[in-house]
């Protein structure tokens, strides 16, 4: 089974129509929730692609006709018009890529243009993905109240104005604040494009072709990145990488809005409560944290410093302030307690936090090497990452294959043993090292970890849990990789420049951030080992009513009041 089947099989289930009149109310209940939608991708956050194959039987067998009110078949004025539809929803992909992978290869000309540290600038690589991590699950609710449109239209300006800004930035605090703002666009984008396929295409062969374009176009994106960075960096023009996204960002929106459906513009559900104190304490608490692990580096007592302790320590009562607010506070938390009650639930969540976060490490210091250890030319370092762009698709449409074939629990153990693998390989390499013989095998053992991992991700969570919390198990996934990413990076940056504080060499401080990788990567691998057994699916999704969770997660209806 592969993401495309774990999607199309969440998007059956709902009916979709809009009658007029006093039945309004019953069916706004019953709409696609983006509860039925969510998928991150990493940001995020890393290349990964979804099988177009057709739905099989069994998924097939699972959808009643009664169960499902399809919206009018005509939704499209135009052929052209509905191909454009599908473009602007890819771009939300597309865009969470791009702005993640091509950072690396730019990375050190922007230092230089900056006139900033490393340190400073490690910051501005992390927030990134700390703050899609922390704002996807806020912005997932916001799509279920609102629909996917007014969202997704919101975070696509907002991205077009500050990509258009990061190309202006004179010096890293500026920049720094546009990526923490690209982070706060996409987590907007992501679940609200989804929301809005699932709304306009019925159970078929459309929803199958829009939503192959949506899950392909992540790899195009992650190589996209990779090639606008490396060819911005040989001209030493580093502006027109995020000028090139703000021009994708319009062309998003314009497309969008002369194309997009009524039926995916007005809001979806008045049952569900927006977490306002839980999102607030759960943002605040990962960027402190995220920060302080990244100032660690910028003084000279490291971690003891009051400037490192008092966010960290911040950071800590907001996180647990957030732990108390999910469990005996919220109407609606956004991660209700019963989600964490599937088996292997706790260890798996946990395995791939060490697993994304040794992906995280190895994309950006991967890179780092390469350009200032064995020299290599921007262009020829995007020809050292092929393997990973080509693996990405390749690996994604295998594992779709072979995924009800293979125990999954197996499938895993492999992705670990392809994670240990990936850094490992770096730690041998040398200047005189061959391509062939090291990092070429540990690009294709970084694709393998990645796309594998994420692939049983999206099964597992999906799978082992009931309808209404679909939307939180898509958006769960996303969370995993850029908060594994932020803090694992974090923690990576510290290690580099402490070693080199500590009169290490170049070469050798990369070698330890690489051994920190690998351990990492086998913890990960241990807990799956000693902790994991992913059974079979048995979450059979079918039509539920929107709903709010009691404190103990078990759904109770619950009359909302209007959060604005």
């Amino acid at each position: 089974m592969s993401i495309l089947h774990i999607f199309r099989l969440s998007f059956y289930s709902y009916p979709m129509s809009m009658p007029s009149g006093t039945q309004h109310q019953e069916v706004y209940r019953s709409l696609p929730s983006l509860s039925s939608l969510a998928k991150t991708s990493p940001g995020n956050a890393i290349s990964e692609a979804s099988s177009t194959a057709s739905i099989s039987d069994l998924e097939a067998s699972r959808i009643t006709p009664n169960a499902v009110n399809h919206p009018p078949t005509k939704q499209f004025k135009s052929l052209v018009s509905e191909f454009g539809f599908c473009f602007a929803m890819a771009t939300s992909q597309v865009l969470a890529e791009y702005l993640l992978t091509g950072f690396g290869p730019i990375f050190g000309v922007l230092a230089v243009d900056l006139k900033s540290t490393t340190s400073r600038m490690a910051w501005a690589s992390c927030i990134h993905s700390v703050v899609t991590a922390s704002t996807t699950l806020p912005f997932a609710r916001f799509a279920d109240i609102y629909g996917g449109y007014p969202i997704f239209i919101f975070g696509m300006c907002w991205l077009f104005i500050w990509t258009l800004v990061a190309g202006f930035a004179t010096n890293a605090t500026i920049f720094t604040i546009c990526r923490a703002m690209h982070g706060f666009a996409l987590s907007a984008i992501q679940p609200a494009s989804l929301s809005m396929i699932g709304t306009v295409y019925k159970a078929g062969k459309k929803r199958n072709i829009a939503l192959g374009v949506f899950g392909a176009s992540a790899p195009l994106g992650f190589f996209a990145g990779i090639a606008s960075g490396t060819v911005s960096a040989n001209f030493n023009h580093w502006p027109w990488y995020f000028w090139a996204a703000s021009v994708l960002s319009l062309l998003a929106i314009l497309i969008a809005a002369l194309t997009s459906p009524t039926i995916c513009r007005g809001g979806l559900s008045s049952d569900i409560l927006m977490d306002w104190w839980g999102s607030f304490t759960t943002v605040a608490g990962l960027l402190l944290i995220t920060y302080s692990l990244v100032a660690g580096s910028k003084y000279d007592n490291g971690y003891y410093a009051y400037k490192t302790l008092v966010p960290l320590g911040i950071g800590l009562i907001c996180l647990g302030a957030a732990v108390y607010v999910e469990l005996k506070v919220a109407a609606c938390p956004l991660l209700p307690r019963k989600f964490f009650k599937a088996p292997s639930m706790k260890p798996f969540m946990l395995a791939c936090l060490f697993f994304y976060g040794t992906f995280g490490i190895f994309i950006f210091y991967s890179t780092f090497y390469l350009q200032s250890v064995e020299k290599l030319s921007p262009i020829r370092l995007l020809v050292y990452f092929i393997p990973l762009g080509v693996g990405g698709i390749m690996v994604a449409i295998v594992s779709g294959m072979i995924m009800h074939i293979i125990p999954i629990t197996r499938l895993l153990l492999f992705a670990g043993l392809a994670w240990i693998a990936a850094p490992l390989l770096f730690v041998f390499v040398s200047p005189v090292s061959s391509y062939f013989a090291f990092i070429m095998p540990s690009m294709i053992c970084a694709t393998l970890g990645l796309d594998l991992t994420f692939t049983i991700s999206t099964i597992f969570l999906t799978s082992t849990q009931p309808p209404e919390f679909q939307g939180i198990a898509g958006a769960v996934c996303s969370v995993l990789v850029n908060m594994a990413i932020a803090f694992w990076l974090g923690i990576a940056h510290v290690i580099y420049s402490q070693t080199q504080d500590r009169g290490v060499s170049v070469v050798a401080s990369y070698k330890w951030v690489f051994w920190y990788a690998t351990a990492s990567s086998s913890i990960g691998f241990l807990i799956c080992l000693l902790f994991v057994r992913i059974p079979k699916a048995t979450g059979e999704l079918i039509q539920n009513e929107s709903r709010c969770w009691d404190k103990d997660g078990s759904g109770s209806r619950r009359r909302a009041q209007d959060p604005r």
